[in-house]
């Protein structure tokens, strides 16, 4: 694969002093070769060296709008490269990746099925953006909002945002994806949103990337994880930054509970219970006890 520039949309919520761009920047120049120039458009931590800034202010509520901000401004800037991979600050590499695959989880319809509350932003979106290539003539449309980096065609993104209109929120990826007549590889998702799936992705043999939701970084074992997986600092930080706490509970405060009543040798453990310390990392390296325990 050529050298391909990336780009980082980045506004200004994050809950662990920017601690997930430099690590998934460490991600990338651990396992991803063919990365070029690295963009950042919106927020800009001043730890950052090396990378190019565009600042791009949060203008809305809504976090899509914002979104598509940035997104034209990464297709309109001549220095970033015709074609270059959208990253969140919370994408990581997982190993040494070749290609970037285009990926999808089903259609639109089925996602929006599968969503627990049909309800907030990004159902909307998912619902509109549905309703929109349907207007325009692509029936049972294909979802491409999987968390991963993703291949974008800066002439190719301005004729899509053209088509279909700044005055919604739309999921852009599935805009892109099925106006250009992609065809993805079918996947489940790569993010992990509390302890037990981010349990399940570590296991994961045919995944190269990883994402991650703002709750998991308050979480004893990703911190370890992480810390231990990326430790090298990169060219792109002027300090060596840390696995710092976010605002929360203090750590010495927590504990590991069970989740749920369950039996683990002879012993019965009830819903709440405090694990005994002798069987903690027994029961947490057992994937399929994954659902038993949680640390609050």
């Amino acid at each position: 694969m050529e050298k391909i520039d990336l780009v980082y949309i980045l506004g200004n919520g994050s809950r662990w002093n920017n601690n997930e761009i430099r690590y998934s920047l460490r991600s990338v120049e651990s396992f991803f070769p063919a990365a070029g120039e690295v963009f950042v458009i919106g927020e800009c931590p001043e730890w950052l060296q090396n990378v190019t800034h565009i600042a791009k202010p949060d203008l809305y509520s809504n976090k899509i709008l914002n979104a598509m901000v940035k997104y034209m401004a990464a297709a309109e800037d001549r220095r970033i490269s015709k074609d270059f991979v959208l990253m969140n600050d919370d994408f990581f590499f997982l190993k040494n990746t070749e290609e970037i695959p285009y990926y999808s989880r089903g259609t639109i319809a089925e996602m929006l099925n599968l969503h627990p509350s049909k309800n907030g932003y990004y159902f909307r979106s998912l619902w509109d953006t549905r309703k929109r290539l349907d207007a325009m003539g692509i029936s049972d449309a294909i979802d491409f909002e999987v968390h991963a980096p993703m291949i974008f065609n800066k002439e190719k993104l301005k004729t899509v945002m053209g088509m279909v209109g700044p005055e919604r929120a739309y999921a852009l990826r599935s805009c892109y994806g099925n106006l250009m007549g992609l065809t993805p590889e079918k996947t489940t998702d790569f993010k992990a949103a509390n302890t037990t799936e981010f349990l399940v992705q570590k296991i994961r043999t045919d995944s190269h990337f990883l994402s991650i939701n703002d709750a998991l970084v308050a979480d004893e074992d990703f911190r370890d994880w992480i810390g231990t997986m990326y430790w090298r600092k990169s060219k792109y930080e002027l300090d060596e930054g840390g696995l710092k706490i976010p605002p929360g509970r203090p750590i010495s405060c927590r504990k590991y509970h069970a989740r749920k009543e369950f039996r683990f040798g002879s012993k019965l453990i009830h819903k709440g219970d405090l694990l005994p310390k002798e069987v903690i990392d027994e029961i947490k390296s057992n994937p399929a006890m994954a659902d038993c325990w949680k640390w609050d």
